[in-house]
């Protein structure tokens, strides 16, 4: 088994006896085919330095593992490319904040996963290895693990036997993956390229032991996705230095709100603005949402018909739009609003376009208006078709009757 196919590394965190690298790479198990990409986590002992004969000079106790991070339903949607990690210490445990993104298609999206120390190094110590002769990548069963498992570190690994070192050679990943959780501020059309934690607390005056700023309402914070998108080039001990990396099309909010002390759910609902989306009449309306959302108007849940339809990707599509369809039109994910579109359409027929919108919205009309014109004379035709059809049968018939 191949220790990485073309890895592209993200981070490393050194913990306790570890060294611990975040990374994406072409994923083996889906098939030769294919070139699916997995992140992965993997582990080392700080002390390997290699086997005597077999491995030698190269790891022993390396072991990888597949990060899941996926909103579930029937079909799984996964966030399966790492593009940047970084390292929370709570009281009880270290967490380890990821961004991630689907697969390189046209409908790109990202989110944010939180994977757990203690979880990562559970199924490290206690999980089942892929068994490398399985042609479905099955687990191995437990009592064919030989008594030095793989991955546990040794004061000196010159001592390990060669029959275990060719076992650990060959059982390098996990048959199981570690889970994310449920993914964090989903947005599609957008890539999370970094994240960063404040480690000080000098803006909010908060007691010199604390180290660190915590994340608990993390999961309400949806207008802040965008904010995601902007890269730290630069520290300082009272406030991050960002530069815009990139403007989204779809600007969410304009303020940030702090979560420290348990604030900042409330405040982010209240802060959650309808952004104005304008349309005229029998235009087709694309509100974009995110994967298991639910969709409102007016603060009714609204069912499918034949002119509204609702896209795999979670968006929300009105066909054919009327005045009558001005309203607020919410995004809802777990009972959370993500964020809410306000319609508005111009029913005012006889307003001067002033925009290329309302031009084509005026050129869509007069084309509905001409095909209806063209059915109406194609009807007008085939009546005049069939009509001169009667007239020269009633003709022949006459004549008919007079030579008799």
């Amino acid at each position: 088994m191949q220790w990485q196919i073309e890895p592209q590394f993200v981070g490393s965190f050194d913990v306790g006896e570890h060294v611990y690298f975040f990374f994406r790479e072409i994923a083996i198990e889906s098939g030769g085919l294919e070139r699916n990409v997995y992140s992965r986590v993997a582990r080392v002992c700080k002390k390997d330095i290699g086997g005597r004969v077999v491995l030698r000079q190269v790891w022993t106790s390396f072991l990888k593992a597949r990060l899941n991070c996926s909103i579930s339903a029937q079909y799984p949607y996964y966030f399966d490319r790492i593009q940047a990690v970084t390292r929370v210490e709570t009281s009880d445990d270290t967490l380890f904040y990821a961004t991630m993104s689907t697969s390189e298609t046209a409908f790109v999206t990202s989110a944010v996963c939180v994977f757990s120390f203690k979880n990562i190094n559970q199924l490290f110590h206690h999980g089942f290895f892929v068994d490398p002769t399985s042609p479905t990548w099955l687990p191995l069963p437990a009592d064919a693990v030989p008594e030095h498992r793989p991955g546990t570190c040794v004061p000196n690994s010159h001592s390990l036997s060669d029959s275990d070192l060719h076992f650990a050679k060959s059982h390098l990943m996990m048959a199981e993956p570690v889970s994310g959780g449920v993914p964090l501020l989903p947005t599609r059309d957008v890539v999370f390229t970094h994240i960063a934690v404040d480690n000080s607390s000098t803006s909010h005056r908060a007691p010199p032991s604390a180290n660190s700023l915590s994340l608990p309402a993390l999961s309400t914070h949806h207008v802040l996705s965008a904010q995601l998108i902007r890269t730290v080039v630069g520290t300082s001990p009272d406030r991050h230095v960002i530069r815009e990396r990139k403007r989204m099309d779809r600007v969410w909010g304009e303020r940030w709100i702090s979560s420290w002390a348990g604030r900042g759910s409330s405040e982010c609902s209240a802060s959650a603005k309808p952004r104005p989306q304008s349309a005229y009449p029998g235009d087709t309306v694309h509100f974009h949402g995110v994967p298991a959302a639910v969709w409102k108007r007016d603060g009714n849940e609204i069912v499918s018909t034949s002119r509204i339809l609702f896209t795999n990707e979670g968006g929300l599509i009105l066909m054919n739009v009327s005045k009558e369809d001005n309203a607020d039109y919410e995004c809802v994910v777990h009972g959370k609003q993500l964020i809410k579109y306000r319609l508005v359409v111009d029913h005012d027929e006889c307003t001067q376009p002033r925009s290329v919108q309302a031009y084509k919205s005026c050129q869509r009309e007069w084309c509905k208006k001409a095909d209806q014109y063209k059915a109406a004379l194609a009807d007008w035709h085939d009546a005049k078709r069939r009509n001169a059809q009667c007239m020269v049968n009633d003709s022949t018939s006459h004549l008919h009757n007079r030579i008799e």
